[in-house]
């Protein structure tokens, strides 16, 4: 453990060994050789990884240091002009011109399916992250990586009309045994690798429509089936949940290449079919005023029907209410008439409860008329009076 040379400046302290100084005595150890910042350091001060990106080595010990965040927290400080070459046969060091735009590494060779084989490298950069040499290659200079692949072409170089295979399907073309006329690759950030295209001309691939399943509406809409064709084309093929609503009925699928063999062999049937819808149509143009006029006056009549089935609907709820409201008003002064000829007292309470001068307190039921009670030679209380209408037109009729 080294120990600071200190001395005393200006109500500083100085190391003569580190060259710090500070406002109090430190408490940490001295580095034993000058302490730069990265910006503040001479320009002839490297690191020994800024060294070996210059293909340089230190031949002597460290000069100074430099501080960083992270550990180690320190970085020895090598003079450049104290340093030889460290690989004597290394390529021209890359400095990112135009002179070395052609040249690629072996991770970009890939792209093209090429690989350096006996190739000698043309150029180099040093790798922070890796702490080694990249190698460059010219692309003319390398060979074919795997032989199996056609042409490799850049994706904005590919000759015209060559199309992939999800562009082939779409036109109904199949690539199955044919060999491919070239490809392109592209760099996948998922898989971290190069992903390989290939590429055919839809001219070297055979008609072959994939089998795809479409709805009933569609064979309404699209190929003008009606009930009685969709009933001899026979039950669909796959049956599915709705995606549109989870509680409406399953989707009735069909298979596209079933129903076009099945139109294929009644075609001349299914002409004719087409003629006279044509024909039905074309009476539908003709008539079209009055059968629109004919269908307003059904829905019409449809919708008064119903207004008039909700109405009487609700004059039926009505009168069951006020039925049952009149029941249920029997019942309860006949259970007050018992009350009164047997409990006068509980009859009283039920008609306080109903009292307009009654009201309800957290401590209790309050009389504004009688606060203290009603005595018994007051029962049945002669300021009685209904909060409800009803009621108190009943007992003024009473």
């Amino acid at each position: 453990m080294l120990e600071h040379q200190l001395s005393k400046q200006n109500d500083r302290w100085h190391c003569s060994a580190c060259q710090l100084d500070w406002a109090s005595k430190p408490r940490n150890e001295c580095a034993g050789v000058p302490v730069h910042r990265y910006h503040d350091r001479p320009s002839n001060l490297l690191t020994e990884d800024e060294l070996m990106a210059q293909n340089l080595k230190p031949t002597a010990d460290p000069v100074a240091t430099m501080r960083v965040m992270n550990a180690p927290y320190y970085i020895d400080l090598y003079d450049r002009s104290q340093a030889e070459i460290a690989i004597p046969d290394l390529p021209p060091i890359s400095d990112r011109s135009e002179g070395f735009a052609h040249l690629k590494t072996i991770y970009q060779l890939q792209r093209w399916n090429l690989k350096p084989g006996n190739a000698q490298p043309k150029g180099c950069y040093w790798s922070w992250r890796d702490s080694e040499w990249v190698y460059l290659y010219d692309r003319a200079d390398c060979e074919i990586d795997d032989s199996r692949l056609p042409p490799c072409y850049d994706k904005e170089a590919i000759p015209p009309g060559l199309k992939n295979q999800e562009e082939l399907e779409k036109l109904n073309r199949s690539s199955k045994d044919i060999p491919p006329r070239a490809c392109y690759r592209h760099w996948s950030s998922r898989g971290l690798d190069w992903v390989t295209v290939l590429l055919w001309h839809p001219d070297d691939c055979p008609w072959s429509p994939q089998d795809r399943y479409i709805t009933k509406t569609t064979l309404r809409r699209t190929y003008l089936l009606s009930d009685r064709w969709l009933a001899r084309l026979g039950e669909p093929d796959h049956r599915t949940d709705n995606p549109h609503h989870e509680k409406w009925s399953a989707m009735q699928l069909y298979s596209r290449q079933r129903v076009e063999a099945f139109l294929a062999e009644n075609a001349e049937e299914y002409a004719q079919w087409l003629f006279e819808r044509d024909r039905y149509v074309a009476i539908f143009e003709q008539n079209r005023e009055a059968i629109e006029a004919g269908r307003s006056a059904a829905v019409q009549s449809r919708r008064v029907a119903r207004q008039i089935e909700l109405e009487l609907r609700r004059v039926q709820q009505e009168a069951e209410r006020i039925e049952r409201r009149q029941r249920l008003e029997q019942l309860r002064q006949e259970q007050e008439a018992i009350w009164e000829r047997e409990e006068p007292r509980r009859a009283q309470m039920a008609k306080c409860l109903r009292c307009v001068s009654g009201c309800a307190l957290p401590n209790g039921f309050l009389c504004a008329i009688y606060p203290m009670g009603l005595e018994d030679h007051q029962v049945p209380c002669p300021d009685f009076k209904s909060r409800f209408a009803n009621e108190a037109i009943g007992d003024d009729r009473a």
